[in-house]
């Protein structure tokens, strides 16, 4: 498991993805500069391209940046540990509850998941989700041993609001379920049970205030040792959500039947969240899931602490997925309790030894075959959606010539890579920038500093370096500009140019 999720690590994916780069830059920031790159000190929320971004892996990076410095390695470096962390914590959290057999059984299809391969390689901000939510259930079930658990999961669970957006729905949710059964089966002192809340509260506090911030028309709350920023655009939780949509009954059976054709097929076409036909979990998965639900529940294994737990896990992790347009990474909360009940389902089926070797062996021959693509041939599919070379292009470019700098806008965000891989000072930034779109969803940078962004807005100016995709370089003047390729760029530097 930790091999599949380390060979190669940092170049497979290639290249940058500009929620990743972005992560990174505010990471970078905030370490160097004490402020994001909007000039916030330590917001509870990121303001990001101007519709919020959840902070906690941008917060968790800081460490990493400040002991091996700043680079794409380093960046992903946090996602790796936390997939390998989950591997751990799954299998410690069966075993405490279950045989060594299915403990085992559950962390082998854990490990050959490609849903969960693919996530441990690169830094989307939602991907620490399915880890924090792991633990915070983990601290749950220890509670029963010592209290102090149990203050461990509501500081866990409060940081899962902080984590990724889709946490507004499926924490409340579960741990409004499982609070009862915690409250009658977890005997200590009320103490307990008040500090633990307390404690939550406190926590969570901070990004409640934000919420209603951008709700309802909030002042912003700026100090110098943290902010709760008022955002310039719409938040992501009322675009994304379905409730907030004029018909949000119909909205809801859309992504009902979505989230099902998703689960059915495996992917949702993103090559960032899946490759090829193998989906998250390979083709017999939602069968066996679906088997495994229900022979917990004719055995009634829901009596027991861990299939309850799982059980409510899945139950709100669909809840979840009604309130939103899905995709795998906005619903990869649901991808755990799936691979459990997958286990549970292979263990039904089991009735023998050789049952479970050709189980083990068809989901080996999966395993080997995704592989086996996967380290040859998935980056040359992935080169578009991250930007393969760009990053190189830009340092490229900013080291030949102090002069002005054109930057091709056909690139998602492209400002966000000058950031990153230039690590320019935030107050540079935002203190120079022009928005084409001052106060939309996403941002769209014009200019700051020496950059431009679209060759049509500033080709023309003879700028003292050009950064063009190769579909754009005829548009470079070759009279003028001597260019060197890239695997997906070409940069131009002006003949002379300083």
């Amino acid at each position: 498991g930790i091999f599949v999720r380390t060979y190669d690590f940092g170049n497979i994916p290639p290249g940058l993805n500009q929620d990743e780069a972005s992560t990174g830059y505010d990471a970078f920031a905030l370490l160097h500069f004490g402020t994001d790159r909007n000039g916030y000190a330590n917001p509870v929320m990121l303001v990001s391209w101007g519709s919020g971004m959840y902070p906690l892996p941008t917060y968790l990076l800081i460490p990493i940046f400040a002991l091996f410095g700043t680079s794409v390695f380093t960046l992903r470096l946090l996602q790796l540990l936390g997939g390998i962390a989950t591997l751990l914590l799954f299998y410690d959290f069966l075993r405490r509850n279950e045989t060594l057999y299915f403990a085992l059984l559950a962390l082998f299809l854990l490990i050959i998941s490609p849903w969960h391969i693919m996530m441990s390689r690169w830094a989307l901000d939602s991907n620490l989700l399915p880890f924090t939510f792991l633990a915070g259930t983990y601290c749950i079930s220890r509670a029963k041993q010592h209290s102090g658990w149990l203050i461990a999961a509501s500081i866990i669970f409060a940081l899962t609001f902080y984590s990724y957006g889709t946490a507004y729905v499926i924490t409340p949710l579960f741990l409004l379920l499982i609070s009862p059964y915690v409250i009658f089966s977890v005997h200590h002192k009320r103490k307990t049970f008040v500090i633990s809340l307390a404690v939550f509260l406190i926590i969570a506090a901070p990004i409640l205030y934000y919420v209603l911030c951008n709700q309802f028309n909030w002042p912003e709350i700026i100090t110098p040792f943290f902010s709760i920023p008022h955002l310039p655009g719409p938040a992501r939780f009322q675009t994304v959500s379905s409730l907030f949509h004029g018909n949000a009954l119909r909205e809801i059976g859309n992504n009902f039947w979505n989230t099902l054709h998703l689960l059915i097929n495996g992917s949702d076409g993103l090559i960032w969240n899946s490759f090829g036909a193998y989906g998250y979990m390979y083709t017999p998965a939602l069968f066996l899931c679906v088997l495994g639900v229900l022979a917990v529940l004719i055995r009634r294994q829901w009596k027991q602490p861990l299939y309850f737990y799982f059980l409510l896990w899945l139950f709100s992790a669909f809840v979840l997925a009604l309130l939103q347009p899905v995709n795998i990474n906005r619903i990869n909360i649901i991808f755990l309790p799936i691979i459990f009940f997958v286990a549970c389902g292979i263990r039904a089926l089991s009735r023998t030894k050789e049952i479970l070797i050709g189980f083990l062996l068809l989901f080996s021959v999966f395993f080997a075959h995704f592989t086996i693509n996967y380290f040859q041939s998935y980056n040359t599919e992935a080169e578009g959606a991250f930007f393969a070379s760009f990053g190189e292009a830009i340092h490229f470019a900013a080291q030949k010539t102090h002069g002005n700098i054109c930057v091709t806008d056909h690139v998602n965000m492209p400002y966000i890579f000058v950031l990153f891989y230039e690590k320019i000072d935030p107050k540079k930034f935002y203190e120079t920038v022009v928005y084409k779109n001052p106060g939309a969803e996403f941002q769209q940078v014009l200019s700051f500093d020496r950059f431009t962004f679209g060759l049509s807005h500033c080709i023309d100016s003879l700028p003292a370096a050009i950064i063009a995709t190769k579909q754009e370089a005829a548009k470079i003047d070759h009279d003028v500009y001597d260019t060197t390729p890239f695997t997906r760029y070409v940069v131009g530097i002006r003949k002379n140019a300083l």
